[in-house]
């Protein structure tokens, strides 16, 4: 799956008008189908409230909060925008996107802490596609067409039809849940996973031929995994952030018997999710 991450995404998939190779400019009445297309393809995306950046507080603030970039005392004087190269070559994402909502109020703002903010990540997009593991870093501007152009109809249905390499509830004829039943976790029901392993196990997995029996998909931190036959949700984990990496704090089944019934006799639902992630090959 990794091999698939190293080509690296084309932004006129999204658009055809981008700005260039590292940026891009898309109309608020898009940003829905911007965000699904980027998490279809795997992005980590980073939310920059353009509307509160107005002055060089607010600028470093949110860049700081939304990166999660820790601050450095000798920077605060010297960098408007902290060394994206270092803060993104050290994780696990090899996709990521910076999305600044309300960009126009950005603009209207100081222009030139916005051009700033673009030479900085076209610098950090050139030295990371260079590393190894290389990452791509792309930016999205968000604001009122017609100033931010909208996306045209056409782009979008090539853009739908492309298949990108994590799974998604689009993919097939997913069902909604029947009786969801949430599983009493206790203490010895533990799993944790590396944010390393976690960003690639979080691609979830199709099913690809008629002998897989399952669909994975993750979202919301959420792994659920499908019937293949039919769509159906039968059980699901959830994952928080911890410390040492993604760590299984629930997880829910189908509880109705006639929709569902566990593979083998005795068998517990922790017991289930952990056997069907290691089967497909997620931890």
């Amino acid at each position: 799956m990794s091999t698939i991450l190293n080509s690296p995404f084309n932004p006129t998939i999204l658009s055809p008008g981008f700005l260039n190779p590292a940026c891009n400019a898309v109309a608020d009445g898009d940003l829905e189908y911007v965000l699904s297309q980027l998490t279809k393809h795997h992005f980590v995306t980073y939310d920059l409230p353009g509307a509160e950046m107005h002055d060089d507080h607010g600028f470093r603030l949110h860049l700081g909060r939304s990166l999660d970039a820790p601050a450095k005392r000798r920077d605060a004087a010297s960098r408007l925008v902290p060394d994206l190269f270092e803060l993104l070559n050290a994780r696990a994402a090899r996709r990521v996107a910076i999305l600044v909502r309300n960009a126009d109020h950005l603009i209207t703002a100081d222009a030139q802490r916005m051009l700033t903010l673009i030479t900085a990540v076209e610098r950090a997009a050139a030295r990371l596609a260079d590393a190894s593991p290389a990452t791509q870093l792309l930016m999205f501007f968000a604001g009122p067409a017609p100033a931010f152009r909208p996306v045209e109809p056409s782009a979008k249905r090539r853009a739908e039809a492309q298949r990108g390499p994590k799974a998604m509830r689009t993919d097939f004829d997913a069902k909604a849940w029947n009786t969801v039943q949430e599983f009493d976790l206790r203490p010895h029901h533990t799993l944790t996973i590396s944010y390393a392993a976690w960003y690639y196990a979080s691609l979830g997995r199709r099913a690809e031929s008629p002998d897989d029996r399952w669909h994975c998909v993750e979202a919301d931190e959420t792994m659920t995994f499908h019937r293949a036959e039919d769509g159906v949700p039968c059980i699901a984990g959830t994952f928080a952030r911890m410390q040492g990496g993604m760590q299984l704090v629930g997880i829910q089944f189908e509880s109705d018997a006639e929709t569902f019934r566990f593979p083998w006799d005795g068998e517990d639902p922790f017991t289930l999710f952990r056997r069907l992630c290691e089967q497909l090959n997620l931890l």
